[in-house]
């Protein structure tokens, strides 16, 4: 049978139609070596092009020679996707996903990947910016401290020679976060203590109503805390209680070498 979108091709007054399949006579053909479709009772009739139309009739001439192509796979193609595909920073930092691909059909392609519709302080990279169909790559998005807040699609297009192809990722931009408190909770020492109700510790405890003193009447006297990686300080706040101190300098620095000290008068 000749099926075509469900029906069978058949003989219908010298010509050929499409009719529902019924399995009978006029709707047998066979495929012959040379060609040609013939009908399978008489073997004298055959497909055959007629201007615009398909007729049944003459089995000669190159009008009832037909090429046949195997059915194709549709050519090279890929998928693309990002996963997760949406993230949230405040502005300044970054966030990251995956982009993910695969082959859809034909062989792996050389799949080049971009970015568009990041709002101003937003930049967006890819480790690699190529990659073969199957791959992935890391996609990073980072913010600048000025970017607005606010929600932006960012669209990720995967670029390869027989197709292209684009996924979504969501951006949300909170506004700058405030400054992190480095020292609460972290391990301190000092260099004497006034008694163990008030331990070094009790200075980074986050309570305001507990505090450290030292010895009384000797002088110098320090208090030290391991804020456990290198970090930014841009501001140390010191609340200090009604004691005897003139002044005190802040030091800082890896381990105990390259300090810069800076001197800090009490504020009233």
């Amino acid at each position: 049978f000749l099926i075509i979108n469900n029906k069978c091709a058949g003989i219908s007054g010298g010509k050929v139609a499409l009719q529902t399949c019924t399995g009978g006579p006029a709707q047998q053909w066979s495929v012959n070596p040379n060609g040609t479709i013939s009908d399978i009772q008489t073997g004298h009739k055959c497909v055959r092009a007629s201007g615009a139309s398909v007729v049944a009739g003459s089995c000669s001439g190159a009008a009832s020679q037909w090429t046949f192509t195997p059915a194709g796979t549709g050519g090279n193609d890929f998928a693309l996707s990002v996963s997760p595909g949406s993230g949230s920073v405040t502005a300044g930092a970054s966030t990251t996903a995956k982009v993910s691909t695969s082959v859809v059909s034909g062989t792996a392609q050389s799949v080049k990947l971009s970015a568009s519709g990041a709002p101003a302080g937003v930049t967006v990279s890819f480790n690699p910016s190529s990659v073969t169909a199957g791959g992935t790559s890391t996609m990073t998005v980072a913010t600048a401290g000025a970017a607005a807040a606010g929600t932006a699609t960012i669209t990720v297009t995967g670029a390869a020679a027989a197709a292209t192809h684009a996924a979504k990722f969501t951006l949300t931009v909170g506004g700058p976060g405030g400054p992190a408190l480095l020292s609460q909770g972290r391990p301190a020492t000092a260099s004497s203590l006034e008694s163990s109700s008030f331990p070094a510790g009790n200075a980074v405890d986050g309570n305001a109503s507990t505090r450290w003193a030292s010895k009384e009447g000797v002088d110098p006297q320090w208090l030290r805390v391991d804020l456990g990686a290198v970090a930014g300080i841009s501001r140390v706040k010191l609340v200090w209680e009604a004691a005897y101190a003139k002044s005190y300098t802040i030091e800082g620095g890896r381990g105990s070498t390259r300090r810069r000290p800076g001197t800090v008068r009490p504020t009233t």
